[in-house]
């Protein structure tokens, strides 16, 4: 069987899938390079449709060596593909997983991040999205800013959405962003290069309430490489984490500035550099496929925005010799066999708790967003996701979620406990609901985060 393609797109493997979506590895034939493609799912409303396809071509206009490319954006009903530059290396997750970063080289991945920002800046562009596994490192040593999947314009208000590590207080409150939003989350990763831990996420957890008031742990005064920490870049840090947006560095030219001079006050190393760190945390490149669980509408019916008729799935089997066609055979029919298989096995049941709900005084949830209606919202979520709820005591049940919702003036906290009735370890996630947002909104975040609980690895 020959592979699948998503318009001229032919699709190799599974590279990476979360949250926001899954990311394939492409090739485009028609001009010899790899490339990667981001599937996720557009929201249900028509506006809302033609809204993120505005933004994703908007997007695509966005052209600096330090941004991931977005070569095409190819659509469906339901789906959104976008095909993107393919940058073969490593990301900034990867590499802190592997090694911590010295002075030198925390300052080069932070001024390279700088450069993407003041690009995207420049029109008027918010990532909104700033974390770890964005960051990426090429095999030249160059920093590319990847995923503005959830990337808006200024003044646009994007409640609750963003990586929690980075999150600002602007983002969990539901206010309106600029691009000094994303200055803080670039303090959020600074201080996580300095410091080995993110100021207001730690063990898994965000500390909401250190989050509204900026009020972070003092950076520890050596850095996990054990140099310690210039006063110049204790200081930047406090104001790129500023609770108020205009107390926060008013240019990225000025920042950037700043950065390349700390930098250069450092003494240099002979054959140091990002990437004599990075290489060895360079993934290897494999032909080995994953199977490819891709949006049947969005093979059938996307379309390109350049070449709108040529965006569907294409299966073209080639000539094969009479006994591998027999051998492709079998293993089609053992394929059928397991699926069909698959398809009588029950989904995992999951044994939904009693919600724990905590209001502070004078906090309400926006209107028709009560108790019953959350639970409405899990059970089809996790419908979706093709497990099954138990909404009565089962002693069938394969996991159970525990939901707990504490509100306080200006925001929502909504914590999602995993556990399995057989024992192993729990896993946990969070949703920042800000009540302004209204119930559309919260539906959407609910929606994201149990995805993550679920589908992340």
């Amino acid at each position: 069987m020959a592979e699948p393609h998503i318009g001229p797109y032919r699709l190799l493997r599974l590279l990476h899938e979360g949250g926001q979506g899954r990311v394939f590895l492409g090739q485009d034939d028609r001009l010899q390079r790899p490339v990667a493609v981001k599937i996720h799912a557009l929201p249900d409303a028509p506006s809302a449709r033609r809204q993120v396809l505005t933004e994703a071509r908007l997007l695509a206009r966005l052209q600096h060596p330090g941004v991931v490319q977005i070569h095409d954006v190819i659509a469906s009903e339901q789906h959104l593909a976008m095909v993107m530059e393919y940058v073969s290396g490593c990301d900034l997750d990867e590499l802190l997983a592997h090694t911590d970063l010295c002075l030198a080289e925390s300052l080069e991945v932070i001024e390279g991040i700088a450069a993407a920002l003041g690009a995207a800046a420049s029109r008027q562009i918010v990532h909104g999205d700033l974390k770890t596994a964005n960051v990426l490192v090429d095999r030249e040593g160059h920093i590319k800013l990847a995923d503005f999947g959830i990337a808006g314009l200024v003044g646009e208000a994007r409640g609750g959405r963003g990586s929690l590590s980075c999150l600002s207080p602007e983002q969990a409150r539901g206010a309106p962003l600029d691009t000094r939003t994303d200055l803080f989350a670039l303090g959020c990763l600074l201080y996580r290069l300095l410091d080995g831990e993110y100021p207001f996420y730690r063990g898994g957890r965000l500390d909401r309430a250190a989050l509204l008031s900026a009020d972070y742990p003092p950076l520890a005064p050596l850095t996990p490489c054990g140099e310690p920490v210039p006063a110049a870049l204790q200081t930047l840090v406090a104001q790129l984490l500023a609770r108020d947006p205009a107390r926060r560095p008013g240019s990225i030219a000025a920042l950037r500035q700043r950065l390349h001079q700390l930098r250069r006050a450092l003494p240099r190393r002979v054959n140091g550099g990002l990437l004599r760190v990075a290489t060895p945390v360079f993934r290897e490149e494999t032909a080995a496929d994953r199977p490819l669980p891709l949006p049947a509408d969005l093979l059938r019916r996307g379309a390109s925005h350049r070449d709108w008729w040529r965006s569907r799935l294409a299966w073209w089997p080639g000539p094969r010799p009479a006994v591998l066609s027999f051998s492709l055979l079998g293993v089609l029919l053992l394929v059928a066999a397991g699926v069909l298989y698959q398809q009588q096995l029950p989904p995992p049941a999951v044994q939904l708790q009693p919600l724990q709900l905590s209001l502070a005084p004078g906090v309400a949830l926006p209107e028709a967003s009560g108790p019953s209606w959350l639970r409405e919202v899990v059970r089809e979520r996790l419908q979706a996701l093709e497990l099954c709820l138990l909404v009565e005591p089962r002693a069938a049940a394969d996991e159970t979620l525990q939901l707990f919702l504490q509100c306080e003036e200006g925001l929502c906290l909504l914590g999602m406990t995993r556990d399995r009735v057989e024992g192993g370890a729990s896993r946990y996630q969070q949703a920042l609901l800000p009540p302004a947002a209204g119930a559309a909104a919260w539906e959407s975040l609910i929606g994201e985060a149990l995805a993550r609980l679920y589908r992340e690895p």
